[in-house]
């Protein structure tokens, strides 16, 4: 029998997703910039990991 693979807790201070406030003043997302983010993507372990983060601005303040 195999087990599950383990979750992972990430803290950072930046997290996976980039908020900000569109032009028609709806919140939107996008991935966030840095090697973090772009590693753990690439690793295939990113739908595993809980991520807690420092909300930066105001617009991640909001999606928080």
């Amino acid at each position: 029998m195999s087990e599950a693979p383990p979750e992972i807790l990430l803290a950072s201070n930046r997290g996976p997703l980039s908020f900000h406030v569109g032009p028609d003043g709806r919140l939107a997302a996008a991935r966030g910039a840095g090697g973090l983010v772009a590693g753990l993507d690439r690793s295939g372990i990113a739908e595993r990991v809980t991520w807690v983060c420092a909300a930066v601005r105001s617009a991640s303040l909001s999606a928080a």
